[in-house]
């Protein structure tokens, strides 16, 4: 399943979500439903799951899975991906569905990992008064002017 953008795309397989423009990949996750539980011991046990169901709404894309305890807490975790104005929103919903005493608490996060790059030319930048895209427009001396160079 797709969601569109101006040139940007979502795409939605294997339970991951991937971001691309014009074709390319630029950003994913694999397993987007991470969550974070204090157990009794005052431990925290982090793991992530892919998304099992996707499906297409009135508005966007609807993304849910259950994520399972150690201790068999369900937590029902839903994430709906819409279209404000031209720019994409995730809106994260996470109900108990059955609390396990001995988990205290838990907490969850959606990210996206940048996919691996060969070259700086894959990444756009902006850093106030020092790097901007390619640099292009910088004074010889600035940080990133010199493209070729292997650190930065």
């Amino acid at each position: 399943m797709n969601m569109q953008f101006d040139d940007y795309t979502l795409q939605f397989a294997d339970g991951g979500v991937q971001v691309l423009k014009n074709g390319r990949v630029l950003y994913f996750n694999r397993r987007p439903v991470y969550v974070c539980v204090k157990t009794e011991e005052a431990m925290l046990r982090f793991r992530d799951i892919p998304y099992e169901t996707v499906s297409e709404t009135q508005d966007g894309v609807l993304a849910s899975a259950a994520f399972v305890t150690g201790n068999g807490s369900i937590l029902r975790v839903e994430d709906r991906y819409t279209d404000e104005h031209g720019a994409l929103r995730i809106s994260r919903s996470a109900v108990v569905v059955r609390a396990d005493q001995r988990d205290l608490g838990f907490q969850t996060k959606i990210s996206f990992c940048q996919r691996a790059s060969e070259t700086l030319e894959d990444f756009e930048y902006f850093s106030p008064g020092q790097w901007y895209r390619d640099n292009r427009y910088a004074a010889p001396y600035a940080m990133g002017k010199d493209m070729n160079l292997s650190y930065h």
